[in-house]
């Protein structure tokens, strides 16, 4: 951590594999981070200490991960899409590589992006049964953003933003 001037004020050395992604609860005291390793790690802010470490769900680079009311999402290189809720670990096998994927601020559900097959598809995080499919309209996306429970964007790599929602 450094300050504006950018002094060093504290250090902490969490993997020896690279860090891709990190995400912040909503009051920011505790933050989940994925790395090149497949690992999930929650770092207490406040205390300056690691929380837990999520080892079970992910092989192989994670590419994001979001933390939404206490639920955390992960995706990566495995084809694998990781839900941490209620402290379980539990992962989607999908056929592809999963770029990029976000919770709702709810933590109830869940997106992630099939570049291969060209959709965006929303999950129930808590049974991991499909909600709605979207054809993603030839964009390779890239990141998703949920505007609230029901309605999120879809951007990436090329010339249009996606405004979708589970309404539609």
């Amino acid at each position: 951590m450094i300050d504006k001037s950018l002094k060093n004020i504290k250090k902490f050395n969490f993997s020896h594999s690279s860090l891709n992604d990190a995400a912040l609860n909503e009051d920011k005291s505790r933050l989940v981070a994925g790395f090149e390793s497949g690992e999930v790690e929650l770092f207490d802010l406040k205390n300056w200490k690691m929380s837990k470490n999520y080892d079970k769900m992910h092989k192989d680079n994670i590419y994001q991960v979001d933390f939404k009311n206490n639920v955390i999402l992960s995706c990566g290189t495995d084809r694998r899409i990781g839900v941490v809720k209620n402290e379980e670990q539990n992962f989607l096998q999908k056929d592809f590589l999963i770029h990029t994927c976000a919770l709702s601020p709810n933590g109830e559900l869940a997106v992630y992006s099939d570049n291969e097959a060209g959709i965006s598809e929303v999950f129930s995080t808590g049974d991991f049964k499909p909600v709605k499919t979207f054809n993603n309209e030839n964009l390779m996306s890239g990141f998703i953003i949920f505007l609230n429970n029901k309605d999120f964007i879809v951007s990436g790599f090329g010339d249009s933003i996606m405004f979708r929602s589970i309404d539609e």
